[in-house]
């Protein structure tokens, strides 16, 4: 299965915008339910702090993040998703994760089938609790052997921690 995730809508439905690292915590829970099942995510967001807009790099080896171009449109993401809907055929084994209703209609329309983040939070946290553990977002980025992924973040890690100090011995 894939899943094509409306990142922004997520956080914001989690309500972890804007909150510190929520970008990582999201991943990291996204990641723990991708690899067991093999699933791959292609996560989308409107803008993220300190990222380069229009950049692609990966969060493991399951999870490709894009950050829409730089505007003022509240709907970039958006119009990345349905961009890459074109790369995709609706009989395709792909869902669209999101609760923008604008964006539900385009994916119907094409064909494609959405899951709510309701729904989908309760998939990736196993309907327990909805943000990831400080221990369970340090295992994630030390499993990632990914320079692309360390220089956009900065050198910082969930929690704050450096992530050099943290992939030390992994």
């Amino acid at each position: 299965m894939r899943y094509l995730i409306d990142g922004s809508n997520l956080l914001g439905y989690m309500r972890l915008l804007g909150k510190d690292h929520a970008d990582i915590s999201l991943l990291a829970m996204i990641d723990r339910f991708c690899v067991p099942k093999r699933h791959r995510a292609i996560v989308v967001f409107d803008a993220l702090p300190r990222r380069e807009s229009q950049s692609q790099f990966s969060f493991g080896n399951r999870i490709t993040i894009k950050v829409a171009p730089p505007g003022n449109e509240p709907d970039r993401a958006d119009n990345v998703i349905l961009a890459m809907l074109k790369d995709f055929d609706s009989r395709d084994n792909i869902r669209i994760i999101t609760d923008d209703n604008q964006l539900i209609s385009a994916v119907r329309t094409r064909g494609f089938r959405e899951i709510r983040c309701r729904e989908f939070v309760g998939m990736i946290t196993g309907g327990t609790r909805t943000s990831a553990s400080s221990d369970e977002k340090v295992a994630a980025a030390r499993g990632i052997d990914n320079r692309e992924f360390l220089r956009i973040w900065s050198g910082d890690g969930p929690d704050g921690e450096d992530i050099d100090s943290m992939m030390e011995g992994t």
